[in-house]
């Protein structure tokens, strides 16, 4: 059996049917502070997020600089492998 719930909507709220399990799992997610519009609206705004937006943001950083230290590091004994 599911449950029911209201989702705002533009200032109106609908009802929605969802089954148990996935309230669960809503249920799991949702933050102390928010209803489960709220966590229905943040999965959707996480899923229609555009990473590209993000590529090279690190290319200057320090972080990549150890990173790459740390890639060299753990590679250099693997090519020295028989």
């Amino acid at each position: 059996m599911g449950l029911c719930f209201l989702v705002p909507i533009e200032s109106h709220m609908k009802t929605i049917t969802i089954p148990d399990d996935l309230y669960r799992q809503l249920k799991k997610i949702k933050r102390k502070e928010e209803s489960f519009s709220d966590v229905i609206r943040r999965l959707l705004e996480r899923r229609n997020t555009d990473i590209g937006k993000y590529f090279g943001v690190l290319r200057d950083s320090p972080v990549m600089a150890y990173l790459d230290d740390m890639v060299k590091e753990i590679r250099s004994p693997a090519r020295f492998k028989a």
